[in-house]
């Protein structure tokens, strides 16, 4: 009977989890570097929520300031081109 894929998988973490054994400094830097990559994610996905909270906030400011200045400022009405220009 030949073994499966969940029994070879098994050895394979044995053997890897006897050479760290023996060399525990090489398993500190995996663990710290796991740690690290969880980290990133992390303050990514955080400063992402924020980005666009911000972001909300901004379109939402710009949208009440251009309403308010629509209401307040009426443009000049011309009958086309600037009668001072030499065009």
């Amino acid at each position: 009977m030949t073994p499966g894929a969940l029994e070879e998988a098994g050895k394979f973490a044995n053997s890897v989890a006897a050479a760290l054994g023996s060399q525990p400094m090489t398993l500190a830097m995996i663990v710290t570097n796991i740690m690290l990559i969880v980290f990133m994610f992390y303050s990514q996905n955080q400063f992402y929520d924020q980005r666009q909270e911000l972001s909300k906030m901004w379109i939402t400011e710009n949208s009440r300031i251009m309403e308010m200045l629509s209401r307040c400022v009426v443009p000049k009405q011309t009958g086309g081109l600037d009668e001072n220009s030499n065009l």
